[in-house]
Parts: C-alpha cells; structure tokens; sequence
C-alpha cells in the first residue's frame, strides 16, 4: 500500500496556475516562513510559462477551427508532491539523484503511453524542511495544443506513485509502506486526522476552492485539523456533519461520492 501523504495528486486549472507557481516560490508565505523552508527552482520559470502559454492559444485556435467557439480549456495540468518523510537523511546530493530520476521517470512514464514530453514543459520545485518535498507541474496539453488523455487515468496516476516508491527504494533502500508504522492504537487515533485531510485535498481538487460554501466546508476541516488526535476523536458528530455537507454538495454537482 503506498500512503496518501507520500505522493499528493491536484489537478491545476488554467486560472490557477499562476498562483500556484507564486505559492510554490513565496518564501514569506506563512506555510514556509513557520517550517523554516528553503525553496530551491528546479525549473526556469518564465521558459515554462511560455511554453505553456503557447499551447493554451494553440489549443483555443483548434477549438475555433473545429467550430466550437474558441472553448477554454478548464484543466491545465496537475500539481504532484512527493514527500520524504523526516527520518531519512537528506542532502544536495541525494536532493540531485532524486530530482535526476523523478525527470527520467516522469518522461519515461509519458513515452509509456505515446507521449514526448521535454522537461521545460514541467516545472519543478523543492520545498527544504523537516519534511522534504519536490513540488511538480506535469502537463496535460502537449506542444501542439492537444490533450493528453491517459494524464487524467486512474492508472497513469498509480503509475506516478509507483515511480516514486521504486525511486525510494533506490535511494533508501526501503518501500514506502514502511516509513511510518503504526500500531493499532496510534491507527485509531489518527483515523479522523487522515479522513480529514482527505476529504480538503478532494474539496482543493474537484472544485472551486473561492466558492463561498467551499471555502466555509474547508474552514470547518482546518478548525478540526488544529485539534490534537485525543480531542478530534471526540469530534465524530461535527465530521459527520462535514461528511453529510460534502454528500449535498456532490448530489447538487452530479458527482459520484468520494472513495476513502
């Protein structure tokens, strides 16, 4: 079993993208500037913002082609996160093997289904703190302005959680499933704690975080959030009230419920 935490999958809207690049490189943010975080861009900045700027037009002049209207695209791309957890050591130099085998791994992924892609149309950032993470934007336009339909499959995401544990093995020596046991007492507590992470990364996912009624439904998960596990576990009547909250509003989007 590959753990949530360790690799974290956001689709990324077209009018977001600007913001979450600001994010990722904003070392004033709270999130940052409290975790003493070192940010690294692995990445040129305004090489992939032109690349991609490129294919969104590309993309709207095939649409108004096709007479469609010029139709926007809504999705750009996703936002991974891989995490490595606090107990491994990390330095420069495993810093740079990872990112080596995380741009090969990803590329190869993509040729798996067809698909060239070159690195500056990813963009790359490392997070430095006491837990370590690569921040990611991998496309889902290619050069041309075209989808890259198999990026939104369920099995081209496992597939990117797979790399990521084989390039841990190879890096530490150890799977994924293993960086943080837990015995059965420590699981029951921090079972709401899970769930609820859970259920904001799909709220930051599926919909429009700026949505009034969205935003108030997160704010109730970071209150629970700010609890310790003994006192969330004596929350179950307010998380069964996010959860029936969540239920309305995916009946009232048509959406099939969430799987945890």
């Amino acid at each position: 079993m590959i753990m949530n935490y360790v690799v974290r999958i956001k689709k990324v809207e077209v009018s977001k993208l600007n913001t979450l690049l600001n994010y990722l490189n904003n070392e004033n943010h709270k999130n940052h500037t409290k975790k003493n975080t070192v940010i690294t861009e692995l990445s040129n900045r305004e090489i992939f913002q032109k690349i991609t700027s490129d294919k969104l037009w590309k993309n709207a002049e095939s649409y108004i082609k096709n007479g469609k209207g010029g139709q926007k695209l809504k999705r750009i791309g996703k936002s991974l996160t891989f995490n490595i957890p606090p107990q491994f050591e990390f330095d420069h130099n495993t810093a740079a093997t990872i990112h080596k085998d995380i741009t090969k791994g990803i590329k190869d992924l993509y040729n798996t289904y067809g698909y060239n892609i070159e690195e500056e149309e990813t963009y790359k950032v490392l997070h430095n703190q006491d837990n370590p993470h690569f921040h990611i934007f991998i496309p889902y336009l290619d050069r041309n302005g075209k989808t890259l339909l198999y990026t939104n499959k369920k099995k081209f995401l496992g597939e990117l959680k797979l790399m990521w544990n084989e390039i841990m093995i190879n890096t530490y020596g150890i799977n994924l499933e293993q960086y943080q046991p837990l015995d059965q007492e420590e699981q029951n507590l921090n079972k709401n704690r899970r769930y609820l992470e859970q259920l904001k990364e799909y709220y930051f996912s599926e919909f429009d975080i700026e949505e009034n009624y969205i935003k108030n439904q997160v704010l109730k998960i970071d209150r629970l959030l700010r609890m310790n596990n003994e006192e969330l576990d004596q929350e179950e009547k307010k998380i069964k009230t996010i959860e029936n909250s969540l239920e309305k509003i995916l009946k009232k989007h048509k959406t099939k419920g969430i799987k945890i």
